[in-house]
């Protein structure tokens, strides 16, 4: 999937929102360059296409980039929305490409939960958010950022909003992560060791029981899942993959959202280059050399995981990975 962020203006200020290091740099992306970039990503073969920000319906250019977007051919493309400026006027737009184009909301658990790091008022616009577009027949993914103070109510939560809202496509769970300067303080928050692994017997029960759940772009996930049995519920890839690429609205290229790692800048005709250089198959493809030696590495080369999880989800002390941390509560 080819991923553009159009923008990285927000009408949100989210306390567990990475973004919050360059909020200094609000900008829109010139649509010309979107265009090209969407083009340059079709002739290559992708037809998957995400849009990102920021809030992407902030963006002024939204509307004519779609119909472009889907007149170059792509078949699926995901709008990366919070949920709050989704009104039936919106819903009409999105409703002439149904079938192609899906959204998500971000609920991050019940009112006050969710309200408290997204701010007052906050659950009641996104959930009606989600209830229009389900009565307008569109695809809609909730989105639930996981910390230690949501995830005990996780399986009840997660049940009453399919109850409540027939018609949700899933829930996708996402784990809370730091950033490097702890701009914002989660690190009380961040999921401990055995946290996560409650959160993979919370997703395979959940899906067990018709409830569609699963977690976001964490191999680890896929590797506790496999270690406990939970051989339903659906694996999730590394975030860092062979075929993933974003350009953000400063044109750097990168692995993925969150990533520090910078490909280089988006010029016209860079993106191949970009896919087959050293840079981007050392990060995507090749097997890490920081895995060499470690008990785990043919567990998690069978459930491919090819490098470690990241420093902005480990908790305690850096002697260890966090996956180590993880994997050595249930495999020893």
């Amino acid at each position: 999937m080819i991923s553009i962020e159009v923008t990285t203006k927000c009408n949100l200020k989210c306390k567990n929102c990475f973004a919050h290091e360059n909020t200094e740099k609000l900008a829109h992306i010139n649509l010309d360059t979107a265009i090209e970039i969407a083009k340059e990503g079709k002739e290559l073969g992708y037809t998957q296409l995400s849009i990102t920000g920021g809030e992407p319906l902030l963006w002024p250019h939204l509307y004519d980039f779609l119909e472009l977007a889907v007149n170059m051919g792509y078949t699926y493309i995901f709008l990366n929305t919070n949920g709050h400026l989704i009104t039936k006027e919106v819903c009409s737009k999105l409703a002439k490409y149904n079938g192609i184009i899906e959204y998500s909301c971000t609920i991050n658990g019940y009112k006050d939960e969710h309200d408290s790091v997204r701010g007052a008022g906050s659950y009641k616009l996104a959930t009606e958010g989600l209830k229009i577009g389900l009565e307008f027949g569109l695809s809609v993914t909730v989105y639930c950022v996981v910390s230690k103070s949501n995830l005990n109510s996780l399986p009840k939560f997660t049940s009453d909003l399919y109850n409540s809202y027939p018609g949700i496509k899933a829930v996708v769970f996402i784990q809370l992560r730091g950033i490097e300067s702890e701009y914002y303080n989660v690190s009380d928050l961040k999921l401990e060791p055995e946290d996560l692994i409650a959160l993979v017997k919370i997703a395979g029960f959940l899906t067990l029981g018709g409830y569609n759940s699963f977690i976001l772009e964490n191999s680890l996930t896929t590797v506790v899942a496999k270690e406990l049995g939970l051989k339903w519920l659906t694996p999730s890839p590394e975030i860092s993959r062979a075929g993933k690429i974003v350009v953000l609205q400063n044109l750097n290229i990168t692995l993925n959202h969150s990533c520090n790692i910078n490909l280089g800048s988006y010029t016209k005709g860079v993106l191949e280059s970009i896919l087959s250089s050293s840079l981007y198959i050392e990060n995507t493809e090749s097997e890490s050399p920081l895995c060499s030696g470690c008990r785990f590495l043919c567990k998690c080369r069978e459930s491919g995981k090819l490098r470690p999880s990241d420093e902005y989800h480990n908790v305690g002390s850096n002697d260890k990975f966090y996956c180590q941390k993880v994997l050595e509560l249930i495999c020893d």
